[in-house]
């Protein structure tokens, strides 16, 4: 957090992209575990249950949007970096 007002701009930057890329990583692995979960507890489970209505919930967006329905797949890197953005 010192590194915002310590370091030049070109440091905040490479800091930025290190821990957004630790923060992808970390993601990554939790949706994996989220799939194992699924597999493990079955799909009506409260954890999988809570998956599968943010990922409808993108989906209904989708069908009403229907100009915007080729962005859906973005969907997965928006799920994976959203507090980097």
């Amino acid at each position: 957090m010192y590194n915002i007002f310590i370091f030049i701009t070109y440091l905040q930057l490479f800091m930025a992209k290190v821990i957004s890329a630790i923060y992808g990583l970390v993601m990554m692995a939790v949706l994996v575990g989220i799939m194992l979960q699924i597999n493990e507890d079955g799909p009506l489970a409260p954890s999988s249950l809570f998956f599968f209505i943010v990922a409808s919930e993108m989906v209904i967006a989708a069908f009403l949007h229907p100009q915007e329905f080729v962005c859906l797949p973005a969907g997965i890197v928006y799920y994976v970096t959203i507090p980097s953005m």
